[in-house]
């Protein structure tokens, strides 16, 4: 190991023992979203958040808890949320997501499409386009089966 990496490891060992003494201006903790604050401004229990916006229950109580923290698409879905509740509302009354529907498909489509380019304004009008879309698609053909 060279001496560089190697005071760059103690160094960042000192600042966590720092840390856990109580010193605060030597990290950085990444911070979530206040899930439970987001879920008050859609004036929602826990039980009408989850089911309106497609996320177990369990969930939305391990979040407000501190006991997990959401990652990835589900911080998306919050920071929208958050931003415009009533607009994310609409669209998921529009949108049923689920596995077995194709604008359900469409929407985790679009949302994780804006969450990869960190744009929350164009969410909108990204939904709208993927809505319209799965909307237009011709519905799928069946097959009678032949006795």
């Amino acid at each position: 190991m060279s001496k560089f990496a190697f005071k760059k490891i103690a160094a960042g060992l000192e600042d966590a023992i720092a840390y856990a003494g109580g010193d605060t201006s030597r990290a950085r903790v990444a911070g979530g979203p206040d899930v439970k604050a987001i879920r008050a401004k859609t004036k929602l229990s826990q039980t009408k958040f989850a089911e309106t916006f497609d996320i177990p229950v369990s969930t939305i109580r391990d979040w407000e808890q501190d006991r997990r923290a959401p990652e990835g698409p589900a911080r998306t879905l919050l920071s929208l949320i958050e931003a415009d509740p009533p607009a994310v509302m609409q669209i998921m009354r529009k949108v049923r997501v689920g596995s077995e529907n194709v604008e359900g498909k469409v929407l985790h489509g679009a949302v994780a499409l804006v969450a990869r380019k960190n744009n929350l304004s164009g969410i909108k009008r990204a939904i709208s386009v993927a809505t319209t879309a799965a909307i237009e698609q011709p519905p799928a053909k069946t097959i009678a089966k032949s006795k």
